[in-house]
């Protein structure tokens, strides 16, 4: 209840305690020295009435002694009769006077009991006296008198000695009471000085616990938060006071800096949190530390990705970083660099051996975890490890290392560990300089298509042509396209690449007869993005191409790989009479049943499968049987990489027509496609003879005059 009263009321609070507690102690005070003022005024009052009294009854007494001592020598009857009539007259004063003292010196009850005795006794023997007189019997006077006389003097005696006990026992009562003000006055002190103390010690336990010790809390926060650590909330935001108005301004800027320096689906660390603490590490002056840097990339997560969605993509990072958070050391830091990258930096008490047996354990726990295996998609992670000693390296420099042993591990095979050596820096620039100039490449006309026909034997006629991507660069030459395309579907550059193909590819086959049909490659990454339709509409609208004069290819490990996808695109394709085509079929391992499926218009069997034609017989059979299921199914069948006139005349003998490749022709600029279907429209097909002999592809390529013969 305390954290929600703020520090100026809980200061006014304990004020108020202490003036209440010295409000009250002052009363006691003043009440203990009333009642001791009270007692000590009502001793002297009754020391002054019992004096009064005693000093009366004293100077009576000195008078009857100073008359008896008058007539000790002569008995005048006269003279004693006057003395005791003058006390016998103050007798009932006397006992009046008794009775006070006895109120003061109650303890010396039996002096004042022997004095009122002696006083009746003098009374007594005074009526005697008095009578005797009256009798004139002397002698019985005389004695009366003498007895009288020495009865006065010891109650003089007794009197004075009373006085000097009373005096005794009024000292004694004023010691007495000066001591009890005293001890009050000590009590007084004492309980004003524990009051204070208390007051104090209460003041500074609250002040530590509601003041100094949050303040404290938060000044560990504050300079946590100032080395880079967010994880740990401030929990004195719930505070109602001036402190927890501190500490939730102190939260927002930890969450505000805990959003830029902390990965939001991971919670791990981002790449500006890594590169602070890298940079940290790598400042200390002992260059015998070794710092090592882990760099993973997950196998496969784009398929996750495209098959199962984002969300399924989001749940694998976050239990790869789960696993990565357990198979790593308290001291090492884990985090997420964008995409599936992350890195695992170890910076304390680190040898070699650690960092690889860390690694290794990385690799294998992420390779064999069920948990990331996601329906046919598994997911593994390529590791690369850059281990340096302090003050050798930049943060930039490891990090840039760690990335080239990556990339190395990935070339070896999916879930390989890599350590980082010189030339892979090397391949890594020389892949960068690759990237950089197929990112130019694009606008820069650098890219140019080639078209290889497709002969149908069997009408005599060229079918389609395909529509092959070439890449000349200025500096680099003619660049394979085995090169540059897996490094275009990696860096998101193949969309791009294929829309331009399909726009170019397009505005060339309006050129051409009515009845010849272009085929564009279309990559995998590409088939099933969202705007592969938009894309091939907007090329076929702007290039005028009828959409039956267009056929596309994908591959056959493409469509297997998502099935209800890739059935939905070609659905949607032949919708609008765009063709598609099954392209290198019998690589994939499927069991060709989504042919029964999938709306394609034709199959394009593997170069592999031709070109063991004649030398294994079981590749006959496999050709024939797909053929066989093509005529079933009314989908053409082409034959990839035809190179011989045997492999031609097998094919036709199976009941294969349509064929393309290096026998035909190689692939042409698009000014020898068109002269080849005008040369070829003229022309005969040559008869099988010809084609034994091979003369008609000399004839051909002769006749064209083709320059540039490139690469497929």
């Amino acid at each position: 209840m305390l954290k929600h009263i703020s520090v100026k009321t809980k200061i006014f609070i304990l004020a108020l305690s202490f003036c209440i507690v010295s409000f009250f102690g002052n009363i006691y005070l003043a009440h203990s020295e009333v009642g001791i003022n009270r007692s000590y005024k009502s001793l002297l009052s009754e020391y002054d009435r019992s004096t009064v009294s005693l000093y009366g009854a004293v100077n009576l007494l000195d008078d009857i002694t100073r008359n008896i001592d008058e007539i000790e020598t002569e008995y005048d009857s006269s003279k004693i009769y006057n003395i005791v009539n003058l006390y016998k007259s103050n007798y009932n004063k006397e006992l009046e006077k008794i009775e006070e003292i006895k109120l003061v010196s109650a303890s010396k009850d039996d002096v004042i009991d022997k004095y009122k005795k002696d006083l009746l006794e003098i009374d007594k023997n005074a009526t005697l006296f008095f009578e005797q007189k009256k009798q004139k019997n002397f002698s019985e006077n005389e004695k009366k008198a003498k007895l009288i006389i020495a009865m006065c003097h010891g109650l003089l005696a007794d009197m004075r000695r009373v006085e000097q006990e009373r005096q005794a026992s009024v000292q004694k009562s004023l010691k007495n009471i000066e001591a009890q003000a005293w001890f009050e006055a000590r009590l007084c002190g004492w309980v004003a000085g524990i009051t204070l103390i208390l007051f104090v010690a209460v003041s500074a336990v609250m002040g530590y616990r509601g003041i100094a010790w949050p303040l404290l809390r938060l000044r560990d926060r504050t300079l946590a938060i100032a080395q880079g650590e967010f994880s740990i909330s401030v929990e004195e935001e719930k505070r109602r006071d001036e402190i927890g108005a501190m500490a939730a301004a102190l939260e927002e800027i930890r969450l505000k800096l805990q959003g830029g320096r902390e990965d939001i689906l991971t919670s791990l660390a981002n790449r500006t949190a890594l590169q602070d603490v890298m940079r940290s590490a790598l400042a200390l002056s002992d260059a015998q530390n070794i710092v090592a840097l882990i760099y993973l990339d997950l196998d496969n997560f784009k398929q996750v990705n495209d098959r199962y969605g984002h969300n399924a993509g989001d749940e694998l990072l976050r239990l790869v970083a789960q696993r990565l958070r357990v198979n790593v050391r308290k001291s090492d830091l884990v985090a997420r660099l964008g995409g599936d990258e992350f890195v695992v930096f170890c910076s304390t008490q680190t040898t070699e051996d650690d960092v690889m047996t860390t690694a290794t354990r990385i690799a294998a726990d992420l390779s064999s975890c069920d948990q990331l295996t996601f329906g046919q998609v598994t997911v593994s992670a390529s590791v690369g490890v850059a281990i340096a000693h302090v003050g050798s390296v930049t943060s930039e420099q490891l990090l840039r290392q760690a990335d080239c042993a990556m990339y190395a591990a990935k070339t070896t095979g999916k879930g390989c560990c890599a350590v980082y050596e010189p030339w892979m820096l090397e391949q890594a620039e020389q892949r960068q300089a690759y990237e950089s100039a197929l990112r130019r490449a694009v606008g820069s006309g650098e890219f140019y298509l080639m078209y290889q026909p497709v002969i149908d034997w069997n009408t005599h006629a060229v079918v389609s042509f395909e529509a092959l991507l070439r890449w000349e660069h200025s500096e680099l030459g003619t660049v394979p396209p085995n090169d540059f395309i897996p490094l275009a579907e990696e860096i998101g550059l193949m969309f791009e690449i294929d829309r331009w193909v399909m726009k170019t590819a397009c505005m060339e086959a309006v050129k051409w007869p009515d009845n010849l049909i272009v085929s564009v490659n279309v990559s995998p990454k590409s088939f099933i993005e969202a705007d592969l339709l938009d894309s091939i509409y907007a090329a076929l609208k702007e290039s005028g191409l009828p959409p039956e004069r267009l056929e596309i290819e994908i591959t056959e490990t493409a469509m297997i790989e998502d099935l209800p996808a890739v059935h939905a695109i070609v659905t949607a394709l032949r919708g609008v009479g765009v063709l598609v085509a099954i392209d290198d079929l019998g690589v994939g391992y499927s069991s060709l049943s989504f042919l029964r499926s999938i709306p394609v218009t034709r199959v394009k069997m593997d170069r592999s499968f031709i070109a063991e034609l004649g030398r294994i017989e079981a590749a006959r059979a496999i050709i024939q049987g797909i053929v066989q299921i093509c005529h079933d199914l009314s989908i053409d069948m082409t034959a990839e990489g035809v190179e011989t006139a045997s492999q031609t005349s097998t094919l036709q003998g199976i009941g294969c027509y349509q064929h393309q490749g290096y026998y035909i022709s190689r692939p042409m600029l698009a000014e020898h496609a068109r002269a080849f279907v005008a040369d070829f429209g003229v022309r005969t097909i040559p008869s099988l003879q010809e084609c034994l002999q091979g003369t008609w592809s000399a004839l051909r390529v002769e006749a064209l005059g083709m320059a540039r013969p490139s690469l497929i």
